[in-house]
């Protein structure tokens, strides 16, 4: 389907841009932040040779601004994820193409802590990839689903997807909540990139997309690999190194309700197979929007073609 980035992207009465359109990858990990930190170093040393060179630009600063990204700075980063030194509860970094805290066409996050809150049994770690919403045609499909196996099998995940995205910077992460909001409901195959969805993600899958990961564990979960293909015979499924890749459709889908989203593929025979495992939330950053109808939105629709160019 034609891809209008104008109706997705928001500025604020300066005119910076806030919310931005773009594809993510969405990994929660449930080991704690020593354990998975090594192999996050590994998978931002995968993105950043990924990308063309000298394509991000700042990074999110320890006093909530946006500085200037340098080689130090990236290789400081790198130095505490390798070895997470005693006494680190927690560890965030954000590298963005976008400069003075907008929202840029590239990004990479990283929140990790030591899931040891009882309060909060089901939190789970989050890195996030970004890419620009036309980076399927500039790199190629081919390309990006070799980099996502290279990566998938890097981290030790327990559920990942992948598919179109809101992308917000740290400094609007918030004020933008209501205006992703509104467009959720139109606009189907779109995550909203709230970040504390890992709140509650532990032992859960978040929603059916493009493309969704699953460790062993949720694969055994959801009927295992033979039901999984049984269910979705026309999807590119495929077995990585400790999870299960399930493609649902040929490209990402926009899922546009006012054109009655035939680009959706497979996905909802995928929703319906992950209801089991869903994530119950409570609301996305405002009080006025329920999740839940949202995350049950492909139930009740057929599937559409899996080759839906």
């Amino acid at each position: 389907m034609t891809f209008d980035v104008n109706k997705f992207i928001k500025t604020t009465p300066k005119g910076k841009v806030m919310l931005r359109p773009g594809i993510g990858i969405f990994f929660y990990m449930d080991r704690s932040l020593p354990e998975i930190a090594p192999s996050v170093a590994k998978a931002l040393e995968a993105y950043m040779a990924f990308i063309p060179s000298g394509t991000l630009q700042t990074y999110f600063a320890n006093n909530g601004t946006y500085a200037t990204l340098t080689t130090r700075q990236i290789n400081k980063d790198l130095k505490t994820l390798r070895q997470i030194p005693e006494g680190y509860e927690a560890f965030l970094f954000e590298y963005s193409q976008g400069v003075n805290g907008e929202v840029g066409t590239h990004a990479i996050y990283f929140y990790g802590t030591l899931l040891d809150i009882p309060e909060r049994p089901l939190e789970t770690n989050l890195f996030r990839m970004e890419f620009p919403h036309d980076a399927l045609t500039t790199v190629g499909i081919d390309r990006f689903m070799d980099f996502l196996v290279q990566i998938s099998n890097l981290l030790p995940f327990e559920s990942a997807n992948v598919g179109f995205a809101m992308k917000r910077s740290q400094l609007y992460k918030n004020n933008v909540s209501p205006l992703v909001n509104q467009l959720l409901p139109r606009y189907l195959g779109f995550d909203p990139s709230y970040e504390d969805v890992r709140d509650e993600m532990k032992g859960h899958t978040f929603t059916a997309h493009w493309i969704n990961i699953f460790n062993n564990e949720l694969v055994q979960r959801l009927g295992g690999e033979e039901a999984i293909r049984r269910t979705l015979p026309q999807a590119d499924i495929r077995q990585l190194d400790h999870a299960l890749l399930v493609r649902a459709a040929k490209l990402p889908p926009i899922g546009d309700v006012n054109r009655q989203a035939p680009d959706i593929g497979c996905l909802p025979d995928l929703a319906r197979l992950m209801i089991p495992t869903r994530l119950e939330i409570t609301g996305f950053g405002e009080p006025n929007f329920d999740p839940m109808p949202w995350l049950a939105r492909y139930d009740n629709m057929d599937s559409r073609p899996w080759d839906n160019e």
